[in-house]
């Protein structure tokens, strides 16, 4: 429900950007441009894209986003919106953002949701910024993406303030020393550099990061990134400093046949 609000926000915001766009272009002309929202004498027409992670290491954001937009389309439609979506898979992959990107500046498309990853924002906001394209990113965090009076908006705190709250929810939570595992990633990498410094001020302990490659799928019992994450727990085990609780964060767990995708702020819980 809550990711279901925000996508509509994104996608009202969008109409009302669009819209007023159209509203001008009627007033000099009734027929469709290249580049530009088509419109008819009846009214605007308008396209908002959306480089959607359908497949990839985010694709459980991909489907869930791929729900909400159809509802919120769906919506606006109900109200008399001539709004219609236009859906690339970036499957997670810069390059392919980058490419989905390009096709929906090809259909006139000048308001995008998305990309999620901040790999992809990287990778697109150049072309979005010399293309006059808007780019609303429900899920990007990396600080180096914050610049100022760039076409990237995003609605995530960046990792510097997520890592913040991080550190203060988990030390709340009576959490003494975290054990942290990411996918390796600019912001994933960011939002543990903040929540390090902040947790170790509370007097808590951070053991040393292990990071998995994206597209990582084996999460079975011998594998790299689960082996690595016992071995922290063991060593604090073994210095007579573990609380009750650890915790180890990830993205992706493979296991007796079930794949489960979370954020950073999901966690393992020993005790």
């Amino acid at each position: 429900m809550r990711r279901t609000a925000i996508v509509v926000l994104c996608l009202s915001s969008a109409l009302l950007i669009l819209g007023s766009a159209c509203s001008s272009s009627d007033e000099k002309s009734a027929t469709s441009t290249p580049g530009s929202p088509s419109t008819t004498a009846e009214g605007s027409s308008v396209t908002v894209g959306a480089l959607l992670p359908l497949t990839g290491d985010l694709a459980s954001y991909g489907e869930t986003s791929q729900l909400a937009l159809d509802e919120a389309v769906a919506a606006l439609q109900a109200d008399g919106n001539r709004v219609a979506l236009s859906v690339k898979d970036t499957a997670t992959d810069p390059a392919k953002a980058l490419d989905g990107l390009k096709s929906l500046q090809a259909e006139g498309v000048k308001l995008v949701i998305g990309p999620y990853a901040s790999s992809e924002v990287r990778a697109v906001k150049d072309f979005a910024d010399k293309n006059g394209i808007i780019l609303i990113s429900p899920l990007s965090t990396a600080t180096s993406l914050a610049v100022p009076d760039d076409n990237v908006l995003r609605f995530t705190p960046d990792d510097e303030q997520e890592g913040i709250a991080v550190a203060n929810l988990a030390y709340a939570d009576g959490i003494r020393t975290i054990v942290p595992m990411t996918r390796d990633d600019e912001g994933n990498r960011g939002l543990q550099s903040s929540m390090k410094p902040a947790f170790e001020a509370l007097g808590g302990t951070v053991a040393p990061l292990i990071t998995y490659p994206a597209g990582t799928e084996d999460f079975t019992d011998g594998a790299g990134p689960r082996r690595g994450c016992v071995g922290g727990v063991s060593a604090r085990r073994a210095g007579g400093s573990l609380p009750h609780s650890v915790r180890g964060s990830y993205e992706a767990v493979q296991r007796s046949g079930r794949d489960a995708r979370t954020r950073v702020s999901d966690v393992v819980r020993q005790r």
